[in-house]
C-alpha cells in the first residue's frame, strides 16, 4: 500500500511560501501537486510518495522498460543512450580534471552507464534504489554496485576521487542532504557531476505542464540554474561550473518536433507512468489497473509507427 509523505518545505531554500501550479492524477487513485515556490522560484512535489514505496515503484519501472527484461532492443536503446552520455561526459570535463581512480555513480540504474564508463576509472562502483536493477547491474554485467540509497549507506568517508548524479538530483526527497552526503565522500580535491532538467528551458517553457521532465511519481524537484547553484553552495561546494545545455546541440530538428508533439509525447510517459504504478501496487490493488493500461510493446509499437509515417 502506498502512502504519502509530509509536507515538504522547499528543497532549495526551505521556504514555505508556495503556490499550487500543477495536479497529476495517476490510475484514479494516486493524486500528486506540483508547486512552485515564491522564494527562489523552484518547483517541486509537495507530497511525494513515500520512499519505501517508490522503492517497488523504480523495480517497476525497470522491469516494465529497461534492460533487466534483458530483452536486446531494449539493452540496446540503453546502451547506446549510455554512449551518448559518455561522449557528453567526456567533451564537458574541465581541463584540470584528472582523477579516474574511485568513481561512484548514484543512481546507477541498471548499470549500463556504469559499465560504458567503467572502463576509464580504477574503481567504478555504483548504489541504486532498485533491488532487480542491482542485481542485473551485478549479476549480468558483472559490475559492482549496492542496493540502497546514498544516505542509508557506509561508504567510506574521502574515498571517491567523482561521483555522478547523472539525472539523479530530481529523485530525491532531500536533495541538499544527498549532496551533503556525498562531499563528505569525496576527496579533498575530488569532484561531483550532476545532470538534471532545466526548469527555465525553451522546451518547458513552450510545453507548460506537459514538459515530459513533470512526472511527479518520480521526479521530486525541478531546479533551474540559479536553484541547482543555490543548492550546491548551501552544500559547501566551490570552484563548480554550471551550465545548460539543450538538444538543439545534437540536431535542431527534434527538440521543436518534441515541443509540437508535447501533448502527446506526455500521454505516453504518462501511461508508462501508470503502468509501473499498478505493478508497484502489487495484485491486491493493481492487477485491474494494469490491464487498463497500455503495455510498453504496445507504445513503442505506436511511436514507431508514427515514425515510419513520418518518413514515407
Amino acid at each position: 500500500m502506498y502512502t504519502y509523505s509530509t509536507a515538504r518545505q522547499c528543497p532549495v531554500c526551505d521556504s514555505e511560501n508556495r503556490r499550487l501550479r500543477y495536479t497529476y492524477q495517476y490510475l484514479g487513485v494516486v493524486r500528486l501537486e506540483i508547486t512552485k515556490c515564491l522564494s527562489c522560484g523552484t518547483y517541486y512535489v509537495l507530497r511525494p510518495l513515500e520512499e519505501e514505496f517508490l522503492s517497488k515503484y523504480y523495480d517497476a519501472y525497470y522491469e516494465i522498460d529497461g534492460p533487466v527484461q534483458n530483452d536486446p532492443l531494449t539493452i540496446a536503446r540503453y546502451t547506446i543512450s549510455a554512449e551518448k552520455r559518455r561522449h557528453t561526459f567526456l567533451a564537458n570535463l574541465p581541463f584540470e580534471f584528472d582523477h579516474w581512480g574511485a568513481w561512484l555513480d548514484v543512481g546507477c540504474g541498471s548499470g549500463l552507464m556504469l559499465k560504458n564508463m567503467g572502463i576509464l576509472f580504477e574503481q567504478p562502483m555504483g548504489i541504486e534504489l532498485s533491488g532487480s536493477s542491482a542485481k542485473f547491474a551485478t549479476s549480468t554485467l558483472g559490475m559492482k554496485v549496492k542496493h540502497g540509497v546514498l544516505e542509508d549507506d557506509s561508504f567510506q568517508q574521502a574515498s571517491f576521487d567523482l561521483i555522478t548524479f547523472f539525472d539523479v538530483l530530481e529523485h530525491a526527497i532531500n536533495p541538499k542532504h544527498l549532496l551533503l552526503v556525498a562531499s563528505k565522500l569525496l576527496k579533498p580535491d575530488g569532484w561531483v557531476l550532476i545532470t538534471t532538467g532545466n526548469l527555465h528551458s525553451f522546451s518547458r517553457t513552450i510545453s507548460g505542464k506537459y514538459w515530459r521532465y513533470f512526472t511527479p511519481l518520480q521526479h521530486l524537484t525541478y531546479f533551474h540554474l540559479d536553484a541547482l547553484i543555490m543548492v550546491l553552495e548551501s552544500c559547501n561546494f566551490h570552484n563548480f561550473k554550471a551550465y545548460s545545455s539543450t538538444r538543439e546541440d545534437i540536431h535542431p530538428v527534434i527538440p521543436l518536433v518534441n515541443i509540437l508533439k508535447a501533448k502527446a509525447i506526455y500521454n505516453e510517459i504518462h501511461a508508462l507512468e501508470e503502468a509501473r504504478l499498478a505493478q508497484a501496487l502489487g495484485k491486491s490493488e493493481g492487477e485491474t489497473l494494469l490491464q487498463q493500461t497500455p503495455d510498453n510493446a504496445k507504445i513503442y509499437h505506436a511511436r514507431r509507427r508514427s515514425f515510419y509515417k513520418m518518413n514515407q
